[in-house]
């Protein structure tokens, strides 16, 4: 008598594992894209996923930040040799077009602009760059704002908009969130923008609040009260949301690694990772450069792209290591002789490759975050600005169509 418990026969099983909070829509979500095709298990149990003696188990875990605790370690120790594959989807309706590719596709790498007040970065990759990547900072006060992305979605442009109090306080702004004790009305300017908008792939809250620039009234912003003021925003509104990128080199309150871990600690949940990176001049081989700081905090840190990103990404708590990445800003921060902004010659265009070769190569070697989108810092607005460097924007067009 065969062991109670024991398959009949050797089979293939995949399950789709819905998060605690998915509805009946999620299910027919489900049915309706691998039925027919596929007949996967679909349930909301992860223990049901991960039991059976068989030589293939493999677990589609659908917005896994949305369980307490950290799902693929849940796995490894309780149910070990599960292909474990984390799909994030914001609505029933991703979750039926991810589902349609069996297997779930690599992650390409989408690249485009950032585009501080959206001045026609979003235009001008609609008409030259199909499925591309747009991150957009906005700054709200405590004034609610309503933006419609949608022709520019429907285009293939991935948007994410990064609401923020004001500008750093260099360029003559407030800082990117609000004195302590006086975010509320804040909060709800955010909640009632995510509310109100359309078109937006996901959105991010402030920026690089461990650098002096982004103080209000030169008050630091602890990583406990930028998680607070984000935690009053995530869960009580129906998009994608991250936190805002930190300065991978800045050590103006902790040296960045704590502060990061501290923030990430404390939150509680995203949808995504948003990062910056850089390398110091236009030489493209900076990309894959082993150099770190030699003075300490930093000599834990790399030097330049996309390192300085890898080395945050490890120190997620582990719940959130499986979840998609964006990096919002990336450009090379000097010319030859030391002065800001890109250079305007070929080298410029293959900065961009680069470092989207880079990050295509980091998600080809499965890491548990995978990039997915590429901002080149940035349209217009400073220094850096490329509206109108031909060799970044025809690096621009050549690798949206890869």
């Amino acid at each position: 008598m065969a062991e109670r418990g024991a398959p009949r026969t050797q089979y293939e099983r995949t399950y789709v594992l819905l998060p605690p909070s998915a509805g009946a829509a999620w299910v027919e979500a489900v049915v309706e894209a691998t039925w027919d095709e596929h007949r996967y298990t679909i349930g909301g149990s992860a223990d049901d996923a991960g039991i059976g003696d068989l030589d293939v188990r493999r677990v589609f875990a659908v917005n896994p930040s949305r369980w307490q605790g950290d799902l693929r370690a849940f796995f490894e120790e309780h149910y070990p040799g599960i292909q474990y594959v984390p799909l994030e989807a914001t609505t029933p309706d991703e979750l039926r077009q991810k589902l349609s590719d069996d297997p779930p596709p690599l992650p390409g790498v989408r690249v485009g602009f950032n585009d501080p007040g959206n001045q026609g970065a979003g235009q001008w990759l609609a008409a030259n760059a199909p499925r591309s990547f747009l991150c957009v900072p906005v700054f709200l006060g405590n004034h609610a704002q309503a933006f419609d992305f949608s022709a520019v979605a429907a285009a293939g442009v991935q948007v994410i908009v990064n609401l923020r109090y004001g500008w750093s306080v260099d360029c003559g702004g407030q800082g990117t969130l609000p004195t302590p004790g006086q975010e509320a009305e804040f909060v709800q300017a955010c909640i009632q923008t995510i509310r109100q908008s359309v078109g937006i792939w996901g959105w991010t809250v402030g920026n690089e609040y461990n650098n002096r620039r982004e103080w209000p009234n030169g008050v630091g912003l602890a990583p406990e009260y930028v998680a607070d003021v984000y935690n009053a925003i995530w869960g009580t509104v129906p998009a994608r949301i991250a936190p805002g990128a930190v300065d991978p080199f800045n050590v103006s309150l902790c040296d960045v690694q704590e502060y990061w871990r501290r923030l990430w600690s404390s939150i509680h949940g995203a949808d995504f990772v948003d990062l910056h990176g850089y390398i110091r001049y236009p030489d493209a081989s900076q990309c894959w450069s082993e150099a770190r700081f030699i003075d300490e905090p930093l000599t834990w840190q790399y030097l330049n792209f996309f390192g300085c990103c890898e080395t945050l990404l490890e120190r997620l708590p582990e719940k959130y290591r499986q979840l998609p990445a964006v990096v919002s800003e990336f450009n090379h921060l000097w010319q030859d002789d030391g002065q800001h902004g890109w250079v305007n010659d070929a080298r410029a265009g293959d900065v961009v490759r680069a470092a989207h070769q880079r990050l295509k190569e980091w998600n080809a070697a499965g890491q548990d975050n995978p990039v997915i989108g590429l901002a080149i810092y940035r349209w217009r607005g400073d220094d850096w600005a490329v509206d109108g460097n031909a060799s970044v924007l025809n690096a621009i067009k050549e690798v949206a169509s890869v």
